[in-house]
């Protein structure tokens, strides 16, 4: 929108939805680390840093929120920029952290790197909105927070079904014989799995109100070439980076101590599976593009229930370790794969039109 009046309240309800969401659902785990930290996962003594996660899931929230609304100001060289700072700078400082204090240290690192990127975001956002001038409200109208809550909350829940399912991943894993140690690869190779999907990350940033106005206008040509070419995009600035980081994982490991390098194949099954989660992403802003949030809470919802079901096989029956974890995300995005590709070929409609969309 043109109107800086109307920008300001869709900016403060993207940032409620998200803020909510976030604390709500970390609020809700700090308070009940004691229990998840003795009855779950069966350390007591973790329950500390169950509340510095549950600190990193809200920060996570509000980050989110804000690089959705830099991307509706159209900052994407912005985005960019702080996107690649951020993705460099978390896996160094996890990587210090687990170096100096091993699982732990890996663990504080989290909510450090998710306060800093909230605290600088926070700055670039505020001097952006000066430059467009807009003023954000602190109230919105309760129509204003039906229509939030109603289009938000699937959006918001779909975003956040990772966290709960490796949570629970984890805690099968975890429970197992060496299962803390084994964990601890997971923490670490997770710092290049998400940097593997930080530039698909970015790119869907600008992608989404693109693909909204194509959508909206019906024209089923352009609708199948721009999705086509973001899902070609997506594979070539995903499929890179395994170029390096697959013959280099055991270097890569290396790095956080001598002992991590033999799970160079942990660090390889998920890269790929961030690999394939990147290439499918557009599937995830088309959905979006068509109004369909609560086809694509669904689809994640699937993905989580495959993840947890495949830990399990693979971690809790058949002893496989951190690798059982990878294999089972891997299995997990590739199932995700079939069905997301069957339905973005399927017939979408939009406010009365055909839009085909083949990949």
């Amino acid at each position: 929108t043109s109107d800086p009046v109307e920008a300001g309240k869709i900016i403060a309800s993207a940032r409620l939805v998200g803020c909510a969401a976030g604390a709500t659902i970390g609020i809700g785990i700090a308070i009940g680390a004691q229990w998840i930290a003795t009855y779950v996962l069966s350390a007591p003594a973790l329950a500390t840093e169950l509340r510095l996660v549950a600190a990193g899931l809200f920060f996570a929230a509000w980050g989110a929120a804000q690089s959705g609304v830099l991307a509706g100001l159209e900052a994407f060289r912005l985005l960019a920029r702080l996107g690649m700072l951020f993705a460099l700078g978390s896996a160094a400082v996890v990587a210090f952290g687990a170096w100096v204090g091993g699982l732990r240290g890996a663990i504080v690192a989290i909510p450090i790197t998710g306060f800093i990127q909230c605290v600088v975001q926070e700055f670039v956002l505020k001097s952006t909105l000066r430059q467009e001038k807009i003023v954000v409200p602190f109230r919105l109208p309760l129509e204003r927070v039906r229509l939030v809550l109603r289009l938000g909350v699937p959006v918001t829940l779909a975003g956040l079904l990772f966290m709960p399912a490796s949570w629970a991943c984890s805690a099968l894993l975890v429970n197992q014989p060496g299962g803390y140690d084994q964990n601890a690869v997971i923490t670490i190779s997770e710092q290049w799995f998400n940097l593997v999907l930080t530039l698909p990350a970015i790119l869907g940033q600008v992608l989404v109100p693109v693909l909204t106005n194509i959508f909206s206008q019906g024209d089923q040509n352009a609708s199948r070439s721009a999705l086509r070419k973001t899902f070609w995009t997506n594979a070539l600035i995903s499929v890179a980076p395994l170029a390096f980081l697959l013959p280099a994982s055991p270097y890569l490991l290396r790095v956080y101590g001598q002992d991590y390098s033999q799970h160079w194949q942990v660090l390889c099954l998920l890269v790929i599976s961030a690999t394939i989660s990147a290439i499918l992403s557009p599937a995830g802003h088309a959905l979006t593009a068509t109004g369909r949030m609560w086809t694509a809470l669904a689809m994640n919802l699937g993905w989580a229930v495959c993840y947890v079901a495949g830990t399990y096989v693979f971690v809790v029956r058949l002893q496989w370790g951190a690798k059982g974890l990878a294999t089972a995300r891997l299995v997990a995005y590739g199932v995700h794969s079939i069905w997301t590709l069957w339905y973005l070929r399927s017939v979408i409609k939009e406010d009365g039109r055909d839009i085909v969309v083949t990949i």
